[in-house]
């Protein structure tokens, strides 16, 4: 809790042995007090190091002694409703910069799906890291330790917008800076994982026909051909069909390996399952996950 000083005297409009204005010097960032001439008698400032205000005498620059003991309990009961309007308002700072840090938590899951993904969690603790430590020394430090009177309702409400503003910009901000880094990290992966002789082929094709193999006892077996509508997409480093049965495009990301020479086939890799495309781009080749290291299903998309 921060500590008044009980021996000085917070007078607003009212007097004790003589009329004394008090009025804040914006400038000088401290209360200024007048007497009923306009002549100043004092001053008091916070002193953010022993977290208290501390009151100054012009005449003898040392801290304000009350001129009639019979004015100390009115004294005390002004510093016990300026501390208990202290105590609130700080309470509510402390709660503003509390939540500041659960919104980037939720920010990061609204903002980047993939970082909702287990696999991801680590990119997702480092992005609110970097929210953190910005908030935490550009605005939680500076409205806890700036000597801000919180006492006022005026200034808290206004260190409060102030905080919540900071919270959205640091998160957008970092969250613009992180799908840079995606993009321009799936542009480098599209780059190295092409293939210059495939280029040309990046785009949607529409196939004749789709021939389904079963892996069955150690030989693979044409289950069935299927001549209904089916679309496919290349995209240099991700392979995409609809078949007539699908509402949607499904695929698989994939990485270049090599050309297989005995295969005439580009030869790429997926976490499902290889993948080996002709040069000329009319036949790929897309397996499923094995088995327990046994194929289990192979399509040849024909265009």
């Amino acid at each position: 809790m921060k500590i008044y000083y009980l021996l000085f005297l917070l007078f607003t409009t009212n007097s004790f042995s003589q009329s004394v204005t008090e009025k804040w010097n914006n400038l000088n960032n401290r209360y200024e007090y007048f007497d009923s001439y306009g002549n100043m008698k004092g001053y008091k400032k916070y002193n953010s190091v022993k977290k208290q205000w501390e009151y100054y005498d012009l005449n003898n620059s040392n801290k304000y002694v009350p001129p009639e003991l019979g004015n100390i309990e009115l004294a005390r009961s002004v510093l016990k409703s300026r501390q208990t309007k202290y105590d609130a308002n700080y309470k509510r700072i402390k709660e503003t910069a509390s939540s500041a840090y659960k919104y980037f938590q939720d920010y990061i899951a609204s903002s980047i799906k993939e970082y909702n993904e287990e696999k991801n969690s680590d990119k997702s603790s480092k992005l609110w890291m970097n929210m953190f430590i910005r908030y935490h020394r550009d605005y939680d430090d500076v409205a806890k330790n700036n000597g801000y009177d919180y006492s006022s309702m005026s200034t808290t409400n206004n260190v409060i917008d102030w905080l919540n503003k900071g919270a959205e910009y640091i998160a957008k901000d970092e969250i613009q800076k992180e799908i840079k880094e995606l993009q321009n990290q799936k542009q480098l992966l599209a780059e190295k994982n092409s293939v210059p002789a495939l280029q040309k082929f990046i785009g949607r094709h529409h196939v004749k026909s789709v021939e389904e193999f079963k892996y069955v006892s150690g030989k693979w077996v044409l289950h069935k051909t299927d001549v209904s509508k089916t679309e496919f997409i290349y995209g240099g480093d991700y392979l995409g069909f609809k078949r007539s049965y699908h509402s949607e495009f499904v695929g698989r990301p994939i990485q270049f390996l090599y050309f297989d020479s005995n295969l005439n086939s580009y030869q790429f890799n997926s976490d499902i399952g290889k993948v080996f495309i002709s040069p000329d781009f009319k036949k790929i080749i897309i397996y499923d996950p094995e088995n327990y290291g046994e194929p289990t299903n192979k399509f040849i998309y024909n265009l």
